[in-house]
């Protein structure tokens, strides 16, 4: 009799704010690229990771509990990768490749920061020389 007044469950969680923003390569918007938000200074063991991956203008919203959500209020560092699926030597398997080349996929390592704040947030672009 009750089933139509079931809620969705709550996330486990701190709360998700609506986080959105752009990767831009070469001047170009690039689309594929996934991006992580690694909570600082917890970048080695994150309890939560909210990414997301940009569509064919390079614009990309956040998740964390559901596609869209956003983030939870906070610092994070940003990591980047943007796969490109091509043929093994042998001809027979599929090989992914950062096209970045991992120069921006290890949290300790990026130079890209930003803060989430409890309200919508659009992120400055990101910018790939």
């Amino acid at each position: 009799m009750l089933a139509g007044c079931q809620r969705a469950a709550a996330p486990i969680g701190p709360e998700a704010f609506p986080t959105r923003g752009q990767v831009v390569v070469k001047g170009k918007p690039a689309s594929g690229v996934r991006i992580v938000l690694n909570p600082f200074p917890d970048v080695a063991s994150p309890k939560f990771l909210p990414s997301a991956i940009t569509d064919e203008n390079g614009g990309f919203k956040v998740s964390t509990y559901s596609a869209g959500d956003g983030a939870p209020a906070g610092e994070y560092v940003l990591t980047l990768e943007w796969p490109v699926a091509k043929k093994a030597d042998d001809d027979e398997s599929i090989v992914v490749k950062d096209r970045l080349q991992g120069r921006y996929a290890v949290a300790a390592k990026s130079n890209w920061r930003v803060r989430i704040h409890e309200q919508d947030n659009i992120l400055e672009p990101i910018k790939i020389p």
